[in-house]
């Protein structure tokens, strides 16, 4: 399922270091944003991939995806129409930043 729609990307400052920093985990964290823009939700159970799916044919609430990287698993969340940028956004993160 793979689908086109912008929205606004950040990124944990952790993590934006380490990829500033590594050229493999810069290659990690656009391998995952690939796989999430192509709708493989990654290393999520079936029912959260399900939900994800779900919420994304509704865009309503968010999809959480989890990808391995070379420094540990990260997420990407995307929420559907931010309130506080008036906008949908993704945070890329560390799953112990979550």
């Amino acid at each position: 399922m793979e689908w086109q729609k912008e929205f606004q990307t950040f990124i944990t400052r952790q993590l934006n270091e380490d990829v500033a920093n590594d050229e493999e985990m810069a290659k990690a964290v656009v391998s995952a944003l690939q796989r999430f823009h192509a709708g493989d939700w990654g290393d999520v159970p079936d029912e959260d991939k399900a939900a994800n799916n779900q919420d994304l044919a509704d865009r309503d609430g968010h999809v959480l995806a989890k990808y391995p990287t070379p420094n540990g698993n990260i997420y990407i969340n995307l929420v559907f129409d931010e309130p506080s940028i008036n906008a949908d956004a993704a945070t890329i993160m560390y799953c112990n930043e979550y």
